[in-house]
């Protein structure tokens, strides 16, 4: 079975997680006001001497330049059977320009600030 990708419009395979991105990439979009073509989905993060870079689920530009360089927010996303966060979204943003870092499984979200260079403040956004 496929899901129509809310970024993209490209057909994705409909698993758990992939719900919870498209939940959230939607909501990044409507409530939050992010534009989608400032937004990416599976964006590879190249880190270390790594010859492919990695898929972070989410990731938002500065601008229209969608350059590892220019990543503002890095978002990782799970399934709901997935309960805590691990540290994949902060490794991907350690290798990034992002200020925030984020995971969810649809009902937990975690916020991390990274407020000096691979320095990270975990918050909650209200």
């Amino acid at each position: 079975m496929k899901i129509k990708c809310f970024i993209t419009g490209k057909m994705r395979n409909d698993t758990p997680e992939e719900r919870i991105r498209q939940f959230y990439a939607k909501k990044l979009h409507e409530e939050y006001g992010y534009p989608k073509e400032l937004m990416d989905i599976e964006y590879p993060i190249q880190r270390g001497s790594k010859k492919t870079g990695e898929a972070a689920d989410i990731v938002i530009f500065h601008s229209k330049e969608k350059t590892q360089k220019n990543i503002f927010i890095v978002v990782e996303t799970k399934s709901l059977s997935v309960k805590h966060p691990d540290n994949q979204a902060l490794s991907y943003t350690t290798a990034t320009t992002a200020v925030w870092a984020m995971w969810t499984n649809g009902d937990n979200f975690v916020y991390y600030l990274n407020f000096a260079p691979n320095l990270f403040f975990e918050t909650t956004l209200v």
